[in-house]
């Protein structure tokens, strides 16, 4: 007889094991807010001896909350977790039980390696025998190897490598960004979750801003689309309403935005809207039922800018007296007109209204105004602040 008094709670993230170095630091929901099927385990051995008499439970993590098989206690709420990504062997084994009615009892063998290390070596293997339900016990299979197919799915699992900042250095890590998880570093702005059902309320989908990626998820499908910061061409708001008209969107959505370092429910005062972020490769996100949401694409676009400047930062000090130059070169010509004289306006391309310089957005008609530098070469418009022209590769 064995008990699992050591390990480790249900509820406590089991990152999902890879090769690849990248680090998932938590999921963006919990086992109550999805529809996960329980069932009932008669019998569990471990590598044909260790006996494990309190488990009496066997549940299917999806993706979204690490990919293990989780053998529990239900009244306890303890077990251990499988990967699903380290099994290397699931089966259906028979045992014939009874001495006069005798009969086939099934039983779900599954074999796995304790780490991706164990499992590059083909060495330390473990089997376990799962006594469940015969009639179970191909749904159980199904639902598995649905889970492992995600697992494969390219649209969720390739990588892309992102500039961060931390602290005075400017660095890179990998993420997945199609991946419901927070990554190492990473922070949330704002957050929709959609649900159903009124008591027992179950995630569908859920929009995601954060300092890396602007994401949404669909719990059902198991598929997500991303821009990354970093990618983001605009921000456009649309379609704003005041509270007293957003008061319809029902109870089922709970939106979050992040304000002196926390998080918290809004109270009413906001206005709504949708805001429709755009990259470079021309895809596009459009995040609805968005708190103020000028302030959020104001926030999306101050990470993207900080996110550059820290960068070009970082090569003003490895290359101190050319960016010096260079900097004093673009302050020079941002800050006069054609006339040669200074310059406090900034024109909007849309309405052709003038605004203040340094503005963002047009104060007449909403429209972002794109601040640019002309190539001295090639005469090709960059942002302000660019460092090397984007079409000859001049430094302007």
């Amino acid at each position: 007889m064995s008990s699992f008094s050591s390990h480790e709670a249900p509820y406590k993230f089991n990152s999902i094991h890879r090769d690849d170095g990248i680090e998932l630091s938590r999921p963006l929901t919990t086992p109550d807010m999805m529809v996960l099927n329980e069932y009932l385990v008669k019998a569990l051995l471990e590598n044909n001896e260790k006996e494990y008499n309190d488990i009496d439970r066997l549940r299917l993590n999806p993706i979204e909350l690490g990919a293990t098989i989780f053998l529990f206690n239900k009244k306890e709420e303890r077990g251990f977790h499988v990967p699903i990504n380290l099994i290397n062997d699931v089966h259906i084994v028979s045992e014939t039980v009874g001495k006069i009615r005798k009969k086939q009892d099934l039983m779900l063998f599954v074999s796995y390696f304790k780490n991706t290390i164990h499992q590059s070596n083909n060495t330390d293997n473990v089997s376990l025998l799962i006594d469940v339900d015969d009639l179970q016990i191909n749904i159980i299979l199904k639902e598995l190897k649905l889970i492992h197919q995600k697992l494969q799915d390219s649209k969720l699992w390739t990588s892309e490598r992102i500039r961060t900042s931390s602290g005075n250095r400017d660095s890179s890590i990998n993420i997945y960004p199609n991946l419901p998880f927070l990554f190492k570093g990473e922070e949330i702005i704002w957050t929709n979750k959609d649900t159903q059902g009124i008591i027992s309320k179950k995630m569908t989908s859920l929009d995601l801003v954060t300092n890396y990626r602007i994401l949404q998820y669909d719990y059902f499908s198991h598929l997500g689309t991303s821009i990354l910061i970093e990618e983001i061409e605009d921000a456009l708001v649309s379609n704003q309403r005041s509270n007293s008209k957003a008061s319809i969107i029902g109870a089922t959505l709970k939106s979050r935005i992040r304000r002196g370092g926390q998080l918290r429910k809004d109270e009413g005062e906001l206005t709504y809207g949708e805001l429709v972020v755009s990259s470079f490769n021309k895809s596009t996100i459009t995040l609805k039922n968005v708190d103020n949401p000028s302030q959020i694409a104001s926030m999306i676009l101050n990470f993207k800018s900080k996110l550059y400047s820290e960068s070009e930062s970082q090569y003003q000090k490895k290359n101190q007296y050319e960016s010096n130059k260079t900097t004093h070169e673009f302050q020079s010509n941002s800050s006069l007109n054609d006339n040669g004289n200074e310059s406090n306006e900034e024109v909007c391309g849309k309405c052709q209204s003038k605004n203040l310089a340094g503005s963002i957005f047009c104060n007449y008609c909403g429209n972002k105004i794109e601040q640019t530098y002309n190539c001295k070469k090639c005469n090709n418009v960059n942002f302000k602040g660019a460092i090397f022209c984007n079409q000859c590769g001049n430094k302007l």
